[in-house]
């Protein structure tokens, strides 16, 4: 039976030591996270909601008749009673449904590219902050190795120190730069503690102490040429087809306009019935009763053209957008421009840095055997190590920057979306 218990005790203790393990979230991939903002992204499901609102617009041109029918009657009691009821109902003869509903799906592909269009520019600020917080994760690692490379030189001055083989200026001189190190790891959390603040706010996540994520900080692919890439934004960019469907908008406006300028008739379809009393009206003897139906049609003449003010401010609209359309697709190739070239600018920069870590590595490993062996001064350790961080942090700097182009030229060309994603 003891032996029992303290097995019963071994497997719980066990539960119990598994499962922070089992419930530690994983590291989020670029791809989850856009998913997730997509989802969840609070301004993406106001706009939602209001692309729904915009889909309304569909029910309300698609009535075939203008409005309800008119319903009349009358009664007239006396010696002479008349009783009646009549029904009108206007029609339209121009076909004004159809530029209704033409406006009306303009107007909901106006709403959809608005929503598709916020949607790209929200992915790429989820994109941006996702690689802001990978790149404090990597300066987090750079400063948790310096403060372990620091700390081992510390040791080894203390003991160089008690050995009285240096003074004790160069012992503190490493004490210091070990609390150094460390202020720097501590200011690194910080930032990094922000930026996973901001990426849980475009994620749609109240709380984020621990978030972390996972990916490569120098982007996978090179950019398209500059030719491709701006026929790839002119298809893809959302507020461009935003303002194609306002100028099919305001074409269904004009033709609807040109439409109602044709007069509507009413048809009224009316019955009554006369009633001729004689004698003592009292004594409600009828006679002479008859009934009557009639069918009639009126219609206004249009002495004035009541549109020719629509028609003049439709005109005016269409040439505004047609202009607006113009200045976006100057504006995007500009844009797609800027974005190429920051990329190809830091590009060459990103490859120095690389090829330089590997024998900045080297020095430093070499120099911290050295000191240990007491053959050099703390100070040659020390400067090998600050020119091996400063160019870690350079290389880093300039994949941050690089991420950075990445994200304006997805931008630039409408191409990140959670229908038409590239997360290189």
């Amino acid at each position: 039976m003891p032996r029992l218990t303290r097995t019963l005790s071994v497997l719980i203790t066990g539960l119990f030591w598994v499962a922070p393990v089992a419930l530690a979230a994983a590291p989020l991939t670029l791809e989850a996270a856009l998913h997730q903002a997509a989802a969840a992204h609070p301004d993406l499901t106001v706009q939602r909601r209001q692309l729904a609102v915009a889909e309304t617009e569909r029910i309300r041109a698609g009535f075939w008749l203008p409005d309800n029918p008119t319903v009349q009657g009358f009664y007239g009691p006396g010696g002479d009673s008349d009783l009646g009821v009549s029904v009108s109902q206007q029609f339209e003869i121009a076909n004004q449904r159809g530029a209704r509903l033409q406006i009306a799906e303009a107007v909901i592909g106006q709403a959809g590219a608005d929503t598709a269009a916020f949607r790209q520019n929200a992915l790429a600020d989820v994109k941006g902050a996702f690689f802001d917080v990978l790149y404090w994760q990597e300066r987090q690692s750079l400063a948790a190795a310096s403060v372990t490379v620091t700390a081992e030189l510390d040791r080894i001055a203390r003991k160089r120190l008690a050995a009285q083989d240096i003074a004790a200026v160069d012992a503190t001189q490493a004490t210091m730069a070990l609390e150094g190190a460390k202020a720097r790891q501590v200011d690194i959390a910080s930032q990094l503690q922000v930026s996973r603040v901001g990426l849980a706010r475009l994620l749609g996540m109240s709380d984020s102490p621990d978030l972390a994520v996972t990916g490569t900080l120098p982007p996978g692919i090179q950019p398209p040429a500059a030719s491709d890439a701006v026929s790839q934004a002119m298809a893809h960019r959302a507020d461009l087809r935003a303002l194609e469907a306002q100028l099919v908008q305001m074409q269904g406006q004009q033709a609807l306009s040109q439409r109602e300028i044709v007069p509507d008739p009413t048809l009224t379809l009316s019955y009554g019935r006369r009633a001729t009393t004689k004698g003592n009206p009292g004594a409600n003897v009828a006679s002479d009763s008859g009934s009557t139906v009639q069918i009639g049609v009126s219609l206004p003449i249009p002495v004035v053209n009541y549109r020719q003010a629509e028609l003049a401010r439709n005109a005016s609209e269409r040439a505004v957008i047609e202009a607006r359309q113009a200045a976006l697709r100057t504006r995007i190739v500009q844009q797609v421009g800027e974005a190429l070239a920051s990329w190809q600018w830091r590009l060459p920069a990103a490859k120095t840095y690389a090829a330089m870590v590997p024998a900045l590595q080297r020095t430093l490993t070499l120099l911290r055997a050295a000191y240990r062996e007491g053959q050099i001064e703390l100070q040659r350790v020390l400067l090998a190590q600050d020119q091996l961080i400063q160019n870690q942090t350079a290389l880093l700097d300039v994949q941050r920057q690089l991420r950075q182009g990445d994200v304006s030229l997805d931008r630039a060309l409408g191409r990140l979306d959670i229908d038409n994603k590239e997360t290189p």
